[in-house]
């Protein structure tokens, strides 16, 4: 059958048809409105009697020109896709690209968008864009993934504030290493419940010390209850380990077993080696009796704040009558390249701490960080001045 429909008028201007279907405010918009709004109210119809490749069709043609459309009538269409439990997806992802605020509606709210095509704007799009992702009541930790890698500090900071936002192992790691110098972000990184014990040994290197305290003393656990159960089973391990070398073993046993105490005349030694001026050979000895790798003792010896040393030696039961005077020449060394690590402020914080933390605590704290040297001695060396 001839179709006998008028069609279209075609511009003889091609300026003026380009402006038409760039400029959303040009004159042309309100014409095409008119002629688009029966076919927005077809789709939008819960009860229309449309096909489902029919409402594919207009659902791709009108996502071909929904910029063209004029507000009111761009406004509502958005507004009822929000509504559809299922809306027609080529429009919904046109709604949710655009950087307006119809679609950053869209972005916040709709559940029917994909984590795929989340990820592709949160990866892709504006800082804007990222900031209302952040703010949706639900991010999954593979949306995360994507924002710690694109957004601003400050979106950071709103993600890790909600409670809708979900996190993996690798971007909390990956929010550690930024986190130097952000005291903020880091007390954010505290309050997430996917935080534990290895990120809090990963944190304190790059924390000041009011956050490197909590962690020393709400990120430590003793192991006197499962030291309890093994009983002598970890005496068979030692022996396990001495005849196969096993490294996975070997990690398990160092971080389950209480290390032996240093006795009063090997801390005499140590003592006797600072007067001397002998710091490498001090820091060699050291090392050798408090039963740590020589790496994790150049970490703690030459860190700004003191605290790891206090850890150190509230591990190793430090005689309490020659700590102070260990704490007052280790910081006279560090001082050389961290100016103020031996005022007197900083050398009673550190007493303090000493005295505060429990013993086995300590020890667990001592074993973590020196099987992470094992693991990322990268990330121990970086942080070495």
């Amino acid at each position: 059958m001839e179709n006998n429909s008028p069609k279209p008028k075609v511009s003889g201007s091609l300026e003026v048809d380009q402006q038409a279907q760039t400029d959303p405010s040009a004159p042309a918009t309100q014409e095409w409105s008119e002629l688009l709004r029966p076919l927005v109210d077809l789709l939008m119809l819960s009860g229309s009697t449309l096909t489902l490749r029919e409402r594919e069709l207009l659902d791709m043609l009108l996502a071909r020109v929904v910029d063209r459309m004029a507000p009111s009538l761009r406004t509502r269409l958005g507004e009822r896709l929000q509504e559809m439990t299922e809306p027609p997806q080529t429009l919904l992802l046109e709604f949710a690209r655009a950087d307006d605020e119809v679609g950053h509606e869209m972005l916040r709210y709709s559940p029917a968008l994909s984590q795929a095509e989340l990820i592709n704007i949160a990866r892709s799009g504006s800082e804007t864009q990222r900031r209302i992702i952040t703010r949706r009541e639900h991010v999954s930790a593979e949306l995360s993934d994507a924002l710690v890698e694109t957004a601003s500090t400050e979106n950071i900071h709103t993600l890790l504030a909600s409670s809708g936002s979900h996190f993996s192992a690798r971007a909390i790691r990956a929010l550690i290493d930024q986190s130097e110098g952000d005291a903020a972000m880091q007390t954010r990184l505290l309050g997430r419940p996917e935080f534990g014990l290895r990120d809090a040994s990963r944190l304190f290197w790059v924390a000041p010390k009011e956050v490197r305290r909590r962690l020393l003393l709400n990120y430590s656990v003793e192991r006197t209850q499962i030291q309890g159960l093994l009983g002598d089973n970890l005496e068979t391990a030692y022996q396990a380990i001495a005849a196969t070398g096993d490294p996975a073993f070997t990690e398990l046993v160092h971080m389950l077993s209480s290390r032996p105490k240093i006795r009063s005349e090997m801390a005499g030694h140590l003592i006797d080696l600072l007067k001397q001026g002998h710091w490498d050979a001090f820091l060699e000895k050291f090392s050798e009796d408090a039963e740590i790798r020589s790496q994790t003792m150049y970490q703690m010896a030459n860190d700004a704040g003191g605290e790891a040393l206090a850890v150190l030696c509230k591990a190793i039961g430090f005689p309490r009558a020659q700590i102070e005077l260990l704490t007052h020449m280790t910081a006279e060394y560090r001082s050389l390249k961290h100016p103020g690590a031996n005022a007197p402020e900083a050398i009673a914080y550190n007493m303090a701490l000493f005295d505060e933390l429990a013993t086995e605590k300590a020890d667990m704290i001592l074993s973590s960080w020196d099987l992470a040297v094992r693991h990322s001695p990268a990330f121990i060396a970086m942080n070495v001045i």
